[in-house]
Order: C-alpha cells, then sequence, then structure tokens
C-alpha cells in the first residue's frame, strides 16, 4: 500500500525480489478520480500509470469515479463496473448562493448551535486565515492542511495539525474546524455527535483561471459528506456565482489543446533542424518555457498526458457550473447523492465589489467612488457586511458620515487632508454645542482684557470638562468660534 508519489519506492522493492510482479501481483488504483482533480498541482500522482497499464491484473476504483478518456482503457478493454444501492441514501443538502460569501459565512456561523462542533471546507489557507481573524476564533479553530502549508501556520501561531486523529486514534477537533481540499476525501472521521458541515465556494478567488475553492458536486462534495462516517448535523454549500464566468466548452477546449500540441512539436521539430548551439539553447528554453509544458499537458516522452487534458476539460466544465445558481443546483441533483434545498440571499455590497476596490491597478478615485456608492446603499439588514467594510475603509467611512463625499473629492482623495478636515469639522461642532458656548460666557465677563495665557488656560479646562478633542497650538484663537455663533 503506497501514495502514488512513492510509488517507485515499492517497485524497487519488488525488483529487489527477482519475481515478474507485474504478473504476479494486482495493481488497485484508489480513488482515481484524484488522477484528473489533482494532477494539475500534484503531477507525481500520475507517476504508476506507464506500469499500470503493464500490470496483468489491475483495476481503479472510487466511490465518486471520473471516467477519463484515454485512449489506452480502450485499446486494453477496460470495462466499467457501476455499483448502485437500492435503498436511499441521499443526504439533505442546504445550497446557498449569495453574492458575499465571507458575510455569509459569518451570519450562518452566528446562527449555529454553540455545542455542535463545525466542519468549513475551504481550499484557500489565506481565506481560512482572514474569516479566523474576523470571527476572533483563533483559540477555538483548528486548520487541517497539508504538511508544507502546516509549516507556515504554525510560524502564525494557529493550531494547525495535517491528521485528524491525535495519538489514540481518536479525533481531535475543535469548535471550528476548516480542511483544505487535502482532507476531502481518503479520511475517516469519527465523531461523538454529527456535526455541521459547511462547503465554502468563491468564483472570485479563482487564481490563474483554475477554479481551486470550486466544489464539484458529483465528486468532492459526495467525498466531504463521507468523511464524517457516523453522520452530520446538516449539509451547507455557501457559495457565489458569476454569469460572466469564461469557460470553454469540451469541443473548444479539444481544438485549442491539438493546436498547441501541433504547435509544440513544430518548436521541437525546428530545434533538431537548428545546427548552431546558441540556436538549440534559444529554441530549448522556449519549449521548457511554454504554457503547454509547464503545465504538464505533455509527457517526458512527448505525447499529450491524457490526464492532464481530462484535468483540463474538469476545470471548464465546474466554471461553467459556477456561472448560475441553477447550474450548481442542476450538477447536485443529477449526482443523485443529495435532496437539495436552495435558499439564495443577496446582499447589497458583493464580492465582485470587495475585488474592485482590492485592485490597486483601479485609480484611487474610483475606487472611492465605488466605496461611497456601498456606502450609500447601506441598511440594517446588511449591518454585518458593513462592519468588515467599515473596519478596513474606517477614515473613508467617518468621512462620508461628516464631511461628505463631495469634500473628500474635492481634497483629492488625500488621506493626511482628509483626517485634517473630520478633526476641524468635529471640533467646530463640538465648540458650538449650548453648554460649552455657556462655558466660556461664565469664564470670560464683556469688557474684559485677558491675557494670551489666561484664555488658553480656561479654554483647555472647558475643552477637558466636555471631552473636546483640541489641538495645544493656538487654543485662544478658538474663542471667536463660540463667540460668533452666540452672537448668530
Amino acid at each position: 500500500m503506497t501514495t502514488p508519489d512513492s510509488y517507485p519506492k515499492v517497485v524497487r522493492a519488488l525488483q529487489s525480489l527477482k519475481q515478474p510482479y507485474k504478473e504476479d501481483y494486482f495493481l488497485l488504483f484508489d480513488e482515481c478520480e484524484k488522477l484528473i482533480s489533482e494532477v494539475d498541482y500534484r503531477p507525481n500522482i500520475a507517476l504508476p500509470i506507464d506500469d499500470f497499464f503493464s500490470f496483468t491484473h489491475k483495476a481503479m476504483v472510487s466511490a465518486t469515479p471520473i471516467l477519463i478518456d484515454a485512449p489506452r482503457f480502450k485499446e486494453q478493454g477496460f470495462q466499467v463496473i457501476k455499483i448502485r444501492p437500492i435503498f436511499a441514501y441521499q443526504k439533505p443538502l442546504e445550497l446557498k448562493p449569495t453574492n458575499n460569501v465571507s458575510v455569509m459565512v459569518r451570519r450562518t456561523l452566528k446562527q449555529l448551535d454553540e455545542n455542535i462542533p463545525v466542519c468549513l471546507f475551504y481550499n484557500s489557507i489565506a481565506d481560512i486565515q482572514s474569516l479566523i481573524t474576523d470571527l476572533k476564533i483563533s483559540d477555538r479553530a483548528h486548520i487541517y492542511c497539508s504538511t508544507e502549508s502546516a509549516k507556515e501556520l504554525r510560524k502564525a501561531k494557529y493550531n494547525v495539525f495535517d491528521t485528524v486523529t491525535n495519538d489514540n486514534g481518536a479525533s481531535n477537533l475543535n469548535r471550528y474546524n476548516f480542511f483544505t481540499s487535502r482532507f476531502y476525501s481518503a479520511v475517516d472521521i469519527k465523531l461523538p455527535q454529527k456535526p455541521v458541515v459547511i462547503l465554502i465556494s468563491d468564483v472570485y478567488k479563482v487564481s490563474h483561471d483554475m477554479p481551486y475553492t470550486l466544489i464539484d458536486p458529483q465528486t468532492e462534495a459526495i467525498q466531504i459528506v463521507g468523511r464524517f462516517r457516523n453522520g452530520v448535523e446538516r449539509l451547507i454549500h455557501i457559495t457565489n456565482t458569476d454569469w460572466k464566468l469564461k469557460y470553454q466548452t469540451r469541443e473548444q477546449l479539444e481544438r485549442f489543446l491539438l493546436e498547441e500540441h501541433q504547435g509544440y512539436q513544430e518548436l521541437v521539430k525546428l530545434q533538431k533542424q537548428v545546427i548552431s548551439k546558441g540556436e538549440k539553447h534559444i529554441l530549448t528554453q522556449a519549449i521548457d518555457r511554454t504554457d503547454y509544458k509547464m503545465q504538464g499537458f505533455i509527457t517526458a516522452t512527448g505525447a499529450p498526458n491524457d490526464f492532464r487534458y481530462n484535468n483540463a476539460y474538469l476545470d471548464e466544465r465546474l466554471k461553467m457550473l459556477y456561472r448560475t445558481p441553477a447550474a450548481l443546483n442542476k450538477a447536485y441533483r443529477r449526482s443523485g447523492a443529495f435532496d437539495v434545498h436552495t435558499e439564495s440571499e443577496y446582499l447589497a455590497y458583493t464580492d465582485e465589489e470587495r475585488r474592485q476596490l482590492a485592485d490597486k491597478n483601479t485609480s484611487k478615485a474610483e475606487r472611492i467612488q465605488l466605496l461611497y456608492a456601498i456606502y450609500q446603499r447601506r441598511t440594517q439588514k446588511d449591518r454585518l457586511a458593513y462592519e468588515g467594510l467599515k473596519q478596513e475603509y474606517a477614515l473613508y467611512f467617518e468621512a462620508f458620515d461628516t464631511i461628505g463625499y463631495a469634500k473628500v473629492k474635492e481634497l483629492g482623495f488625500k488621506e493626511r487632508d482628509i483626517r485634517a478636515e473630520i478633526d476641524r469639522f468635529q471640533f467646530t461642532r463640538q465648540i458650538i454645542r449650548p453648554e460649552v458656548i455657556g462655558a466660556v460666557y461664565r469664564h470670560f465677563q464683556p469688557n474684559t482684557t485677558y491675557s494670551t495665557e489666561e484664555v488658553n488656560r480656561h479654554l483647555q479646562m472647558i475643552y477637558d470638562t466636555y471631552g473636546i478633542k483640541y489641538d495645544r497650538r493656538g487654543v485662544g484663537k478658538n474663542i471667536t468660534y463660540s463667540l460668533v455663533e452666540l452672537e448668530f
């Protein structure tokens, strides 16, 4: 028994026995859909494939297989054997489409019973960290991820693990438990009580056109709920969708990849034709740095990588599903594994707007204008959404509340000038309060001369009494504000 990455070690051991191991042993590839879903970022998962096809006795198996389109399966006469249960096995699933994933996650968590553990499956370390910080739950949160990611998270003082069991074999879960794709399958989680399981996807966090946080309803979602051997209390999928998400049909992608392969072969052919070392060196660099080769679409022998091709088809299919809630709902129902209930909730402040606010390629003026548009749309219902936004852009929200957007724009969106104008505005409003003006007239008599030191001392005492923030420079000049306002 071995991982695909360590398969060569087993082969070396078998070879040392000097036995015809490819005839004497049966090679079984478990969780075979991972050959497709993970080969883009884990190329070594395909290390046993050439050997696999040369074994006399072999098979692939999974609870959630993906049919692999590769010539060698047809050439060797592989059969697909489906085992279907004859009992009702669908799990209730709450599909929650939204336009603000982070707020919807926070809102959902606040509504849950505090005594029930929560397991959140979110394939984004950065966003898991952000949620833990926003929710202030670091002391009650565990992160389960790859060993490599765990090293960095431990440095940041997170409670992080690369296994879900302790030394005694029991699950070591906390109140909030975050899992990356490392734990979507091939893990048994046995708990004394059923947890709430939340799947999280975000189309606006699609990196390099690869949908790392998008969960496949027909494979990954089934695998995730299957991790919990004693069942789950609730199963929830929170996601946004984007009808503008670009994707290629299978036919379009196949044609594009074929054209890329032909272009790659032309470069290889040209490399063989040139004579000088310099020309060969340049062409070798060009070949090695093509996306086609760097992204694993070509094998070491120069043939198309069938598994990487299938992986690309899967990515495009996922992007198609996450264009609309209806498409995602249909995919869940088509899987046959879920009884789906959809409840959409949309907020005035969206994930797309959050992305635009963070885009440094957009001018500051455009970003602050968008922020003001969001500010104007705020409602009591969306209070939770605006809390995080208000913390992040505290200066501008304060400015909109006090001096207004027009003044912010007039100041050229310069933060130092905006801060100074807010302070001036708030100071002016404070010193013209009736009780402050009354105090000024009690301390200063008409037709009386006072020294600058006396004016400063009396005004500072009044400001301190009424909790007025002030600049100690030129305090005496402030008395004109109160006197003028009173005469008015």
